[in-house]
């Protein structure tokens, strides 16, 4: 067994989705095909496999796959054989020498790829799903976020066989010293709480290869394999991917049929009215994990051998509905050696994974199961140290419920100050760390979200989240960078440390927990909680008189915002009391009971002849509070208020609402805007119900909800308006294209940790959902407004939504008012969003590979423009705008890849070596100056020539001629005040002289001299430049302290010339030679000259404000030459 294949050369170009989507055909891209096809009609013969086989894995996995000999491994023993691979056991001979462990585990593929591949069919039916399955697998366990999972096993490298007959794939991994889980349910004693700990690691797994987009296709216990761990004695990783297929291939899904979901037994039953469509592929290992969970419990078990267990079976075979769910909970009945935990555990699990609909399953998602198994799997504990934390143990059931990051209790007046002053305490003195660090993370949340600003201090928003990461916190873990790079805050240098080196968070997971109606709602009422109590706490009355008048007038309203609540609500029942006062605002006592969500005094108040058909002075009715109740509530109230004569069309006025700008809504308009704006469909279904119009009232309101929709991405929502709108007042088409732009410029106007609290990561995909929405009720997208979006979307660094637009036919070429296409648009401003590089290489392989060019715009020279510089951006090639705007050093090798061969070509005067960079750090400078000079660019070309604008009459003495062309990539890293660049250019070969193309060469000291004179207020640091030069090893090579330039001028003549004595005094400091002439003119004549003929740039200007840069006043001037004399002489 040897090596034979080279390492691919990695690509840096890593995209934000896995290297298997975003294809049809995703295991044999076409790319590759093409590579084989060009390769053999190039070479004239048929290419051999190993070749074909290199460029399958360099062109698919977009990195180094490490390839593997174990030659020191020559003891193998087979432990296990499937239907794809065998498995062997190697053992070192000789341990602790080489890479490898002493043990490792080597997967043999059953496939044999011929050694010639024929032209016509190079691979059989059967070799090409195989070879689909082992380069998946390889992909997966080799694909960055997946490949250091603690429960995905790992792959170490990849082998092969080379035969007479053709090549062997082998997979190395690490080898499970317990084998598979059932074979340690079988033969070791585990614990309860180590079976749980197991299924939350499964889950774990699972739950991270979803959401990279792998179904895993064959969960059971065969095909998990257990490791010792660091802490505890088991680890469970999920392995063997050979029937693990891509997330929107679903047809894929083939299992083990006993482990099943019933709809992949539906796709193969004959009667297809009992056929389930599987549109979500993910669900079926859902149910596999419940069964998985079921047989862990029952010490490895097989839940089939037990009859009710066939019962169930049959049943999800034959598709029986109604008994499936009860047949599940009887296999716990079955299992008497289940002990009340693990019964009550299991019976949770069923309900979640084992529904026979595929959306009943895990419909909260994973958090909620994965909450289940670790807080079962903890051990209870023993004791409970004595002072504070046993204070905290004594309430700990109230102070639990405050670790939300709102909770759904009453809004009195102290709330917001118990709710901080809780979370802190809870934070300091729970005796578990993952309380302190849930704490943490909400109070950090609150700071950053200026929710509860009356109450938290600037900063501290920062040092909590820091204190949840290193609490252990994973969801803090995830979204702290992303918060601090949304708010445009530098990343603290220790987050970022922590952030990277637990890379098995799954960032995307934990903020796409954000956006959800509970967290709006919760939001709102402390909004509207605060606002209360300034309205009607005593403390902020001004006088007595107001305060009696008040304390006397609005004893209902006061009793609603007592600590007291419901107590004092029902002390006025008996009593001739008026519900129905309003306060100075129109606040009745129902607005108040709807404002803090309270549906128990909702219906006390309504029982006692309360009037819900009494807005405020802002028009603002009863039924726009709908979205502060709990969701359970909503019917029942929306009905109640309705009944009570609320006014479900109230339009309010345009002023009031609530702005709530950190969260992403603005609430303003009627109450199902308002549901809308909250993402609340409950609400929305509840108002439909009850008469509410999706039109305003009046003309100018007609599309607010609409609006609301397009300009929030909730494309469920707009689905259920315009399907409301066909039996009522159908769009037309003027309306819905007036609709699309608001979602453009809405998307370009929201700031990204606004979208964050709305979206979490999907807001591209929800974006791009409104525009299939609307094509698919029949207003697709005018072949006008195609373009605009797909600028737009480009310019926000938004992938999906650039896929989106380019598949329904937008112009990747297009070119807006400002002579900006796409291109153009996402170096300009997509790097000022928050993404990663990863997003932005996406999108420019995107529109590259659909045509995008990546030259210069040429614009004629009749075309009229509002402003030149938008012409000269338009000019600029890609590269340039890369480098000069910033962007990361993956997106300028990306480009400069594409580039490569025009990297020499001079643009607007310049080459891209000659380009400003705005690289964050000197590192990032310094890779992209040897990423072009890798790929060829010249460092000793030089910008075009320009001609001189000095006046031709002056001769060529005595004063040296002013020019600043024809500069080499050394003058702009100096001009750019960048010495450790221009050092590197020098030292790869870069020229001391310049202007040799314009047939006036000087060298890089009179370059830093002219500049030294031309900035006054930098003249130090190039000063500084001409000490660091002169000091090289390049500059006594070439005697740069007394060459002249091309008319005979030293740098010691220029000095003078220019009146730096600083500069004079660090050449005579090297060794310039003060009696060497300039073309017959000795230095001290060329003084004597300079003073009685003072040179152009020497103007006598009585007001200082008027000299303009570079300039020098005639004292000044006569000054400078007298300090210079003094250090000649």
């Amino acid at each position: 067994m040897r090596s034979e294949l080279s390492n691919g050369a990695e690509l840096s170009w890593l995209q934000s989705k896995p290297p298997w989507s975003g294809n049809s055909d995703h295991f044999l891209p076409l790319a590759s095909r093409q590579v084989l096809e060009n390769n053999a009609k190039s070479v004239g013969k048929v290419p051999s496999i190993i070749e074909y086989f290199a460029k399958l894995i360099q062109t698919r996995s977009r990195y180094t796959i490490p390839e593997i000999t174990f030659r020191n491994h020559d003891r193998r023993q087979e432990v296990a054989e499937g239907s794809m691979y065998r498995v062997w056991k190697y053992t070192a001979s000789r341990p602790g020498t080489g890479d490898l462990p002493e043990v490792i585990a080597v997967k043999e593929a059953k496939l044999t790829i011929p050694s010639q591949i024929e032209r016509s069919s190079y691979v059989s039916n059967v070799l090409t799903a195989r070879l689909k399955s082992v380069l998946l697998e390889i992909e997966v366990l080799f694909y960055p976020p997946l490949a250091n999972h603690k429960n995905i096993v790992k792959l170490l490298g990849i082998s092969w066989d080379i035969e007479g007959n053709g090549l062997t794939p082998f997979l190395v991994m690490e080898f499970a010293s317990f084998g598979s889980l059932n074979k340690l349910l079988l033969t070791e004693d585990v614990t309860d709480s180590e079976r749980l700990s197991l299924c939350a690691g499964i889950a774990d797994g699972l739950k991270s290869l979803h959401n990279y987009m792998i179904v895993h296709g064959d969960v059971k216990q065969d095909n998990i394999l257990i490791f010792p761990a660091d802490t505890d004695r088991f680890i469970a990783k999920i392995s063997d991917f050979e029937h693990a297929f891509a997330y929107d291939d679903p047809s894929q899904y083939r299992g083990t049929s006993v482990y099943n979901a019933p709809e992949v037994h539906a796709q193969r039953n004959p009667d297809k009215t009992k056929s389930i469509p599987i549109s979500d592929p993910a669900k079926c290992d859902i149910f596999s994990f419940g069964l998985l969970v079921f047989e862990v419990l029952s010490k490895g078990v097989r839940y089939f051998h037990l009859p009710k267990g066939k019962a169930f079976h049959e049943a999800s075979i034959a598709g029986d509905q109604e008994c499936f769910m009860d047949l599940a909970l009887q296999l716990l009945d079955e299992r008497a050696s289940l002990s009340e935990s693990q019964t009550r555990i299991c019976r949770q699990v069923f309900q979640i994974t084992l529904q026979y609909s595929p959306g009943d399953r895990l419909v909260e998602g994973w958090p909620i199961l994965l909450d289940l198994l670790n807080q079962s799997s903890r051990p209870e504990e023993q004791s409970v140290p004595l002072g504070p934390a046993n204070t905290y143990q004594e309430q700990k059931t109230n102070r639990l419920s405050i670790l939300e990051l709102f909770r759904d209790t009453h809004m009195n007046e102290a709330y917001e100050n118990s709710l901080i002053e809780e979370l802190r305490y809870t934070a300091e003195n729970a005796p578990l760390k993952a309380d302190r660090a849930r704490a943490s993370l909400q109070i950090s949340f609150i700071c950053f979200s200026n929710i509860a600003s009356s109450r938290v201090v600037d900063g501290e928003g920062t040092d909590w989240l820091i204190r949840a990461v290193q609490l252990g916190d994973e969801c803090a873990l995830a979204i702290g960078p992303r918060i601090f790079e949304a708010k445009k805050i530098s990343v603290p240098e220790e987050l970022q440390r922590l952030s990277e080196d637990r890379t098995s968070t799954n960032t995307s997971a934990y903020l796409q927990q954000f956006p959800s109606p509970a967290f709006y709602r919760n939001a709102v009422r402390v909004f509207w909680g605060r606002n209360l109590r300034t309205d009607l706490e005593e403390r902020f009355y001004d006088d007595r008189e107001v305060r009696a008048r008040k304390g006397e007038d609005y004893q209902v309203h006061r009793a609603l915002c007592s600590s007291e609540g419901k107590t004092s609500l029902r002390s006025y029942l008996n009593h001739e009391i008026s519900f129905n006062d309003q306060t100075e605002d129109g606040l009745t006592p129902l607005h108040i009971a709807c404002m803090r969500g309270d549906a128990e005094q909702v219906y006390l108040l309504l029982s006692g002849g309360s009037d819900a058909s009494i807005n405020d002075k802002r028009n603002i009715s009863p039924l726009h509070y709908l979205v502060l109740f709990p969701e359970k509530h909503i019917p029942a109230i929306a009905w109640a208020l309705i009944r009570a004569g609320a006014r479900v069309n109230s339009q309010p006025k345009e002023e009031a609402g609530g702005f709530f700008d950190n969260l992403g809504m603005c609430l303003l308009g009627t109450p199902l805007q308002w549901a809308i704006l909250c993402r609340n469909q409950l609400a929305i279904s509840a108002l439909l119900y009850l008469g509410a119009s999706i039109f305003g009232d009046q003309p100018k309101n007609r599309l607010d909800c609409f609006f609301a929709c397009v300009q929030t991405a909730c494309a469920d929502t707009l689905e259920i308006l315009l399907r409301e709108s066909l039996t009522t007042q159908p769009l037309h088409g003027r309306d819905a294209y007036n609709l699309f732009f608001h979602v453009g410029s809405g998307h370009s106007r929201v700031p990204d940790f606004q979208r964050y609290c709305m979206h979490g990561k999907e807001w591209e995909e929800a974006t791009a959902k409104v525009f299939g929405t609307f094509a698919r009720y029949g207003f697709p997208i005018r072949e006008r407004h195609k373009n605009k979006i797909l600028i737009s979307a480009a310019r926000d660094n938004c992938p999906t939504l650039v896929r989106y637009m380019i598949d329904v036919g937008a112009d990747v070429n297009a070119v807006d008012r400002f002579f900006l296409r796409p291109i153009n648009a996402l170096m300009l401003y997509g790097i000022e969003r928050i993404s990663d590089s990863s997003r932005t290489s996406q999108i420019i392989r995107l529109l590259v590979d659909n045509g995008a060019s990546l030259e210069p715009y040429e614009i004629s020279p009749m075309t009229p423009y509002d402003n030149y510089i938008d012409v000269r951006i338009a000019q600029k090639s890609i590269l340039q705008l890369a480098m000069e705007f910033g962007s990361p050093f993956s997106t300028v090798e990306l480009i400069a890849r594409l580039t490569q061969r025009d990297i020499n070509c001079l643009i607007n005067g310049k080459a891209a070596i000659h380009c400003g960079q705005l690289s964050e750090t000197q590192e990032d400078r310094i890779r992209i100056a040897s990423l072009l000079i890798s790929l060829g660019a010249d460092v000793n070309l030089e910008t075009s020539h320009q001609y001189d604008s000095d006046d031709p009459s002056r001769g060529r003495h005595p004063y040296p001629r002013d020019t600043s062309c024809c500069k080499t990539a050394v003058c702009t890293a100096l001009a750019d005040e960048n010495w450790p660049l221009a050092r590197y250019y020098l030292e790869n070969g870069g020229p001391v002289k310049y202007g040799i193309s314009g047939g006036h060469c000087r060298t890089i000291v009179h370059f830093v001299l002219k500049i030294a004179a031309d900035e006054p207020r930098r003249s130090q640091i190039f000063e500084g430049f001409l000490e660091l030069i002169l000091g090289h090893p390049r500059a006594k090579e070439h005697s740069l302290v007394d060459c002249k330039d091309f008319e005979g001028f030293s740098p010691l003549v220029w000095a003078a010339y220019f009146a730096l004595p600083s500069c004079v005094r660090i050449l005579l400091d090297h060794g310039a030679d003060v009696h060497c002439e300039s073309n017959g003119l000795s230095l001290g004549m060329l003084l004597q000259f300079y003073r009685e003929n003072p040179p152009k740039f020497v103007r006598n200007v009585q007001r200082e404000t008027k000299i303009k840069r570079g300039d020098v006043h005639p004292s000044v001037y006569l000054q400078r030459l007298d300090e210079i004399s003094q250090l000649l002489s």
